[in-house]
This record gives structure tokens, sequence and C-alpha cells, in this order.
């Protein structure tokens, strides 16, 4: 038996997925969708159909009056009147099925019902749908109880999931809407920065109180320091009683990756001073897909983003960041990567001087292997990679020379400074102290603090 079904809108698609469940032979002609949408040789269009060929015709329209004028189409092109029948409601839905099923005793039945007794079948289907719909508030109920369960976790729907997640696997982080955040042993169990941060109240907090958010990667973060030997630490004790100074730093962040934090996290507290510590992930290129660099200037941390979302796909693309000592890979061009940090830049500063917001100022990471006295002493050849990476940051300082908000730490470090660092590019106790007075000068000169 050949089916037609007239009208693809929300009634039409319902009684075609029907259809496909029966197993029945079925035509579809839209006149206002592109049947190539529907995605199936089913799809004809009207002036094509041999109404000779079809056993019963389905007009599916909300709208009484249009669905006559289609009936009147049909009927114009020689289908018999008793073949033809009108829904205009939905009554059928995938969701359906299972209960439907349940409600005949063969699925052949269903089809005879449709087809021969389609008034019958209707008020069937009304039937099922309170059978749905009475299902769904059982469950509905058993589920409210459920998230009233892990609502008292106190923490938001996507911390909560990653907090209660079923599967044993290597994603360490939380994918949010619009940017993603690396869990770390920071206090804050939703957005995992050092210390809880309260945003309420932050946004309601005394006009005589300045907030000055931190943006940056591990160096900002100093989840590898004690809490009163970060910077964010030594800063708030360097301005004192009236400043806030808030930790939103997150290991291995970019500069794009500290602007989206900012979008949706900052944004609305509207922070008197933003200070984004960068020149750290997004200096390297092995980091980022190389159209996404060089195509759209979006460079990012594969933890938070390409690692994760590979093992969620399974996928067995190589992920660029494995092959990052291996001294012929160099997949970008630094300019790529110079150019989209310069924008991002760009882009993050208007973002928060703009609409009332406050001062940004943006800092270049120090690094202990640009001094040549430890290149000398570690063996390092002009060939090396780290060579590569010395050339490449002379290039970046070079580009920011003429943006007036931009401050190099390494103009400060004294010729041995190896004293300062934990490692080859982390500051120790001794480093952050140094950081934290020079930035405060940077901030009283350019009389954004008393």
């Amino acid at each position: 038996m050949n089916i037609l079904i007239y009208g693809y809108g929300e009634i039409g698609k319902g009684l075609y997925e029907l259809c496909l469940m029966l197993k029945l032979h079925v035509k579809v002609v839209d006149d206002c969708i592109p049947l190539a949408l529907v995605g199936s040789k089913s799809c004809i269009s009207l002036s094509a159909l041999d109404a000779g060929d079809i056993d019963k015709a389905f007009v599916c329209n909300h709208n009484a009056q249009i669905a006559k004028k289609m009936q009147d189409r049909l009927l114009k092109i020689g289908i018999d009147k008793q073949k033809i029948k009108i829904f205009n409601e939905v009554f059928y839905k995938r969701s359906f099925k299972k209960i439907l099923k349940k409600s005949f005793n063969h699925t052949q039945d269903i089809a005879n019902e449709l087809l021969n007794n389609t008034d019958d079948f209707i008020e069937s289907m009304k039937k099922v749908k309170q059978e749905y719909f009475k299902f769904k508030d059982k469950q509905n109920l058993r589920d409210a109880k459920r998230l009233r369960e892990f609502d008292a976790l106190g923490l938001n729907a996507f911390a909560t999931m990653y907090a209660t997640k079923a599967l044993s696997n290597d994603i360490n982080c939380i994918l949010y809407p619009g940017f993603s955040v690396g869990c770390s042993g920071g206090k804050d169990l939703e957005f995992h920065f050092m210390d809880k941060i309260d945003f309420l109240a932050l946004s309601k907090r005394p006009k005589d109180l300045k907030l000055v958010a931190c943006f940056g990667d591990s160096c900002m973060q100093g989840d590898y320091l004690q809490e009163n030997h970060r910077l964010t630490y030594l800063l708030q004790k360097r301005l004192g009683e009236g400043y806030k100074v808030l930790n939103f730093g997150i290991s291995g962040f970019s500069q794009y990756e500290q602007m989206m934090l900012y979008n949706a996290l900052v944004y609305p507290l509207k922070p008197e001073i933003v200070i984004s510590l960068f020149m750290g992930w997004d200096f390297f290129n092995y980091v980022s897909c190389d159209r996404l660099a060089k195509e759209h200037k979006i460079l990012y941390n594969p933890f938070y983003s390409e690692i994760p979302y590979r093992q969620l796909t399974h996928s067995k693309r190589p992920i660029p960041y494995k092959m990052q000592y291996t001294k012929a890979f160099y997949r970008q061009k630094e300019r790529d990567n110079l150019e989209a940090t310069v924008v991002r830049l760009e882009q993050f500063r208007n973002i928060v001087e703009s609409a009332g917001g406050g001062a940004f100022i943006a800092i270049m990471r120090a690094f202990l292997w640009l001094q040549k006295e430890w290149q000398v002493k570690k063996g390092y050849d002009k060939d090396s990679f780290i060579q590569r990476h010395v050339e490449k940051f002379y290039q970046a300082k070079k580009a920011f020379s003429s943006y007036p908000y931009v401050y190099d730490i390494n103009d400060i470090m004294p010729k041995n400074s190896a004293s300062l660092y934990c490692d080859g590019c982390h500051f120790n106790e001794l480093g952050n102290n140094l950081v934290s007075d020079w930035i405060y000068e940077i901030l009283r000169r350019k009389k954004l603090v008393c």
C-alpha cells in the first residue's frame, strides 16, 4: 500500500516517523519546505505525483483552512476524496513508540487501524498520549527528587556532572557553554580557581571596594606554591584595604581562553582593573589547530578542548602537543600565532574597557631560558628547541612594543635571576614578590591605585 503525506511540518514529520516504524511505503510532499531537508528518497513534488499510485493520503496541517486548500489540490490531481484524511494535530512522536506498541498486540494491527479505521486510530493515539504523559509525570517526579539530591552538593549543573561522572576517564576539565576550565587542586570545585569566589556578593560590593581581576596561566594561578607565595596574594598584600584581588588564573590558559573566561564569568562584575599575564601557552606553536590559528585567530590549550574532545569522539587524529619536543615538528608559522595573540589581546582590552569597564593591563611572561647565561649553562645551541622560542619571543616583544598597556616582566629581571624561579618559567616567592611590587608601580604610575 502506497501512502502519501502532504505537509512535512510537526504533524507530518510525526506521521512519517510512524510510517517508517510500521515499514510502510510512503511518499512526502510539501509546498514550502525544500524536500532535500527531509533527507529521504521518499520526497516528491506534487506535480510529479501519480495519483493512481496513492492508496491513502494524509493531509497534515494545524490550520483547517489551509488543510482544506491542500485537500483540494489533491482532488484536483485526481486523488479520490475517500482516500484523503486530514490530520490537524500532532498524534505521534517517537517518544510514544514504546507505549504505542504495548497498546496493540502486533505492529501490523497498528498499521491496519491507521489505514482502514483512521478515526479509531486517532482515538487510540489520544489514549497513548495520555498514558505517555502519565508516565512522564511519574518520571519527572523521580527526576526532581534526584535533582534535589544532586543540588545538595552546592555546585552548578556542569560542576555537578563532573563531580558525579559515572565513567572513569582522563578528562580533566569541565566543558561550560562557551568556555572550559581545567580541574586542579583549587578550593573552588565549580571553576577550579585557587580560592572560592562569591560572585553574587562581589556584584553587590560597596563603591569603595575596587576589584583587581587577574588572568593568566599557571604562573598566575600559582597552584605549585603555597597560598602566601602566590602572585595574587602578594599583590593583595601590596595594595591593602580597599582592593580585592581575584585569582582567575588557570594552568595553560591562552590569551583567547582568558578572554572567554572573562566574558563568561567576570564581565558582569565590571572590575576596576584587569591584569592579563600572557605569552605562555599561546606563545608555543604546537598547542593549536593551524587552521583555527591562521583563519580564525583561535589559540587554545589542548588539555581543555582538543584532548577531551578526541576522547569523547574516539578519534585517532594525533595530538600536536604530544609532538612538542620533536625537533622538526613545527606545524604553524610563528607569524600566525603572533597575529592571533595580537587580535585577541586587543579584543580582550576592548571588552574590558567598554560599557563602563575598568583599566586593562597586559603583562608578558618571563622565562629564565631567555637569559644567555642560562642557555650557555644548559648547553643549548642556536638550532635547539629553546633557541627557536627565544627568537619567537623577541619577535613578539617587538610586535607589542607600540602597545601602551603591554609590559614585559623580563625588563626588570636581573642578569642572574635563577634564584627567582622554581624552574625555567615559574616564579617562586622571591620572583612573585618582585613582580607584585613592579605591577603595583605600574598601577600607581597610571594613577589606577592610590
